[in-house]
């Protein structure tokens, strides 16, 4: 190991900066380009009609002889021969696959097998026709909405039955999914949710107009072939366009067009007001997501309903609701500083922001911004501070992790299912299901950041790096040499002692020696690895909460950290 003469476990007075807007064409302008970041599209299930919602799942299913097609394949005894059962049935192999269910406007949804999410296949359709198809899924239960007008579902022994409100279906065989009963409601069903540890199910028409103002049917769905409306909830201006849960169920979400209300759900029969959030720039609070943390919500604004003909649309905004009987605005995140390609302002519907997923990382978020492509946010820079207005007043804005609107028609909704497939981006379009790839939230990729070379004063930091707390509560004094650095989080699974992390660069210059710095959730030091070379590669220490990636000599340098 080197010896060198550094302060690198003091960081005083650093500034890390994320722009609010990519600062470079190449990164995304208002003019021209259409991708950001390392995103790559890997297949395409066509359908007729236009895609709204996606919800996955997992099953135990009989095993084909072709993986997601083909023959069923059976247990087989010493001679070669297919089992049988006491009964005389053919016992059959099972294995787990995954499945996406893609809802399709006013055509039956589709149940994709994305076991292989880079070769998905067309497996089924649900046996209903449907406005909106709106679907949830719990358990073997799968939810698809209608909202106005007459939906329609096909009964397993012949015959139809109509429908306005939910259809409720069997999903214990995602390959044939059946029709159990409907949860008719007048208004309509625009959104539901389920409750994550109840067998109960909120509705939400997302109506205006109605003398007797917002509503919110609760249904029991624990016996699925006969639902049961067990309340009503009245208390709000207007019917939520959607509901979100916390992963405990104390605590709903509900975007209710005009306002945004917190639900204290810890009776989820007889919920409560929490607090009321004034839709202070929002023209239709569309979706409103807590962080996984509960520290944050994140309310997506579908301005106009998406016809309104004003560019850029509207954004989505971030509060802090740390102390959730007053949350306080921290930013917003606009599509000019995401892909930078807003839409004519003629154009039906305009770009803005529309159905979105916090990935488990509680730093990233899949969205679709209708016309203007699809993507993954970091909004990480965003969190940690109290400061109202936008994230750019502070400077700490998101940043576009990737970006695409090449394929896009006019995408709906767009997700990542990071727990199963990291890295991999479904997105609803007109007449498509679209596939990509995100190679920074991928498996085994930590992050990718840029040094800015001989600039001390400036940090960059990663997904997962709470830049404002990471600000305020750690002391690092730049290098002595005048070189800058690049910080990211540590996922606790890889801080174990044994996992390996490599730093790669690459610079125009082609010069850079890379040297990291293990820092615990205190930022105390904990190892330097600083050995000659370009690239770098050190063992993870236990406890290690950050890595700070510094460049001994050479210009601006693109750092590369990937795990095994």
């Amino acid at each position: 190991m080197r010896r060198r003469t550094r302060a690198i476990s003091a960081l005083a007075g650093l500034a890390l900066v994320t722009a609010a807007a990519p600062a470079t064409a190449a990164e995304g302008s208002t003019s021209a380009a259409t991708t950001v970041g390392d995103i790559t599209h890997v297949a395409t299930i066509p359908f007729e009609g236009r895609g709204s919602d996606i919800e996955f799942a997992s099953r135990e299913v009989v095993k084909l002889s072709g993986g997601a097609t083909g023959e069923p394949v059976c247990e087989i005894d010493a001679d070669g021969a297919c089992l049988v059962d006491d009964n005389g049935d053919t016992v059959w192999q099972t294995e787990v696959r995954d499945f996406a269910v893609v809802g399709v406007l006013e055509q039956p949804p589709r149940v994709v097998d994305i076991t292989d999410p880079a070769k998905p296949v067309d497996v089924a359709d649900v046996p209903c026709t449907a406005y909106q198809a709106d679907v949830q899924i719990q358990g073997d239960v799968l939810l698809v909405a209608q909202d106005g007008g007459t939906g329609r579902c096909s009964l397993p022994g012949g015959g139809s039955q109509t429908f306005n409100g939910s259809a409720v279906l069997d999903f214990a065989d995602p390959r044939n999914p059946a029709y159990l009963s409907r949860i008719q409601y007048a208004r309509g069903s625009h959104n539901h949710t389920v409750h994550p540890t109840e067998p109960l199910v909120y509705l939400s028409d997302s109506d205006l107009a109605h003398a007797d103002g917002g509503n919110v049917p609760i249904w029991d769905v624990s016996d699925p072939a006969n639902p049961r409306l067990v309340s009503e909830f009245k208390h709000l201006a207007h019917s939520p366009h959607d509901i979100t849960f916390n992963a405990d169920g104390s605590r709903a979400y509900a975007a209710a067009v005009s306002t945004t209300y917190i639900l204290n759900t810890e009776d989820p029969r007889d919920p409560s007001v929490v607090a009321t959030i004034a839709n202070e720039g929002i023209s239709i609070s569309h979706q409103s997501d807590p962080t996984p943390d509960g520290k944050y919500l994140l309310v997506s604004d579908e301005l106009g309903g998406g016809a309104a003909g004003v560019p850029p649309g509207g954004p989505v905004h971030v509060y802090d609701i740390r102390s959730e009987a007053t949350p306080v605005k921290v930013g917003t995140i606009w599509p000019d500083c995401i892909p930078g390609s807003c839409q004519d302002p003629t154009a039906v519907p305009v770009s803005t922001s529309h159905v979105f997923r916090i990935n488990p990382d509680g730093f990233t978020m899949a969205i679709a911004w209708y016309k203007d492509g699809v993507g993954v946010i970091d909004y990480s820079g965003m969190r940690g501070s109290q400061a109202a207005g936008t994230g750019a007043a502070t400077g700490l804005g998101p940043r576009a992790v990737a970006w695409t609107s090449e394929e896009i028609t006019n995408s709906w909704a767009a997700k990542m299912w990071q727990d199963r497939h990291p890295g991999y981006l479904f997105a609803t379009d007109v007449g498509a299901l679209h596939v990509y790839y995100v190679a920074e939230l991928g498996p085994g990729f930590l992050g990718t950041g840029s040094l800015s070379g001989g600039n001390p004063a400036v940090y960059g930091a990663g997904i997962g790096v709470t830049q404002q707390e990471f600000i305020s509560e750690c002391d690092y004094t730049p290098a002595s040499q005048g070189v800058d650095g690049w910080v990211a989080a540590i996922p606790p699974e890889h801080a174990d002692g044994s996992t390996v992390l490599t730093a790669r660069g690459s610079s125009a210059a082609g010069v850079y020696d890379l040297d990291l710095y293990f820092y615990d959730a205190e930022c105390a030091l904990l190892e330097a690895v600083e050995e000659e070379g370009d690239d770098e590669t050190g063992v993870i220490p236990q406890d290690a909460a950050y890595v700070l990636v510094a460049s001994y000599v050479g210009g601006p340098t693109r750092v590369h950290l990937s795990v095994r």
